[in-house]
């Protein structure tokens, strides 16, 4: 009898061990999976900002065309005065080669270029844009679409050119570059395709 309470002591308590044991092994896996939540690294606000930087998202500055000025360069200004922000380089048209000065951002990248005054070139004459950051009076960046453009410009004109075939929408002294070609001067603003886009942004110069 003394043998038999023995055994079912000695049972219980093998599956009480073992029971503990399952417990235990539980508890561990839990902290575990607990532990490497933890310790998942999270997306910095910096990546999670980069991700709004990808192809076809707006650029996280914006620079605003005011009063015909834009990054602190206006028509008429005096170049040597726009070291911090001009830089001598050459572009190439249909033309030949033309001497520019490029436009910088805050952050040393291209926004554009600016041609000398035709008569006198220490001063700043016509000016050309061609990145996102900047932004037009009428709400407009180069990547928009041409049917943007007309819903905000209602006096819009177009012109094609007849040396190169470049097509502008203008309204006033701001100029519209279309990614299309025609060489007519004037062109019928209702059968130009409203998915054409614009491709740059032109100040031009108001002469003295």
């Amino acid at each position: 009898m003394l043998m038999k309470s023995y055994k079912v002591f000695y049972l219980l308590f093998v599956c009480a061990l073992s029971l503990y044991a399952c417990k235990s092994e539980s508890a561990t896996v839990e902290q575990k999976v607990e532990n490497e939540k933890v310790a998942a690294p999270k997306m910095s606000d910096e990546k999670k900002k980069g991700k709004g930087n990808r192809k076809g998202q707006l650029p996280a500055k914006t620079f605003r065309i005011n009063n015909f000025e834009v990054n602190g360069v206006k028509a008429g200004m005096r170049i040597a005065d726009l070291q911090h922000v001009l830089v001598r380089g050459k572009i190439r048209t249909g033309e030949g080669t033309l001497e520019v000065y490029r436009i910088r951002d805050d952050k040393g990248g291209p926004m554009g270029y600016v041609v000398p005054r035709i008569g006198n070139s220490d001063l700043v004459g016509d000016i050309t844009l061609d990145s996102k950051k900047v932004l037009t009076s009428h709400e407009i960046r180069v990547g928009d679409d041409y049917f943007k453009l007309k819903e905000a410009v209602k006096d819009i004109r177009i012109n094609g050119s007849e040396i190169e075939g470049r097509v502008y929408a203008s309204t006033g002294r701001v100029l519209y570059r279309l990614d299309i070609v025609n060489f007519n001067q004037e062109l019928d603003k209702s059968k130009i395709p409203d998915d054409t886009k614009v491709t740059e942004i032109i100040i031009k110069d108001l002469k003295p």
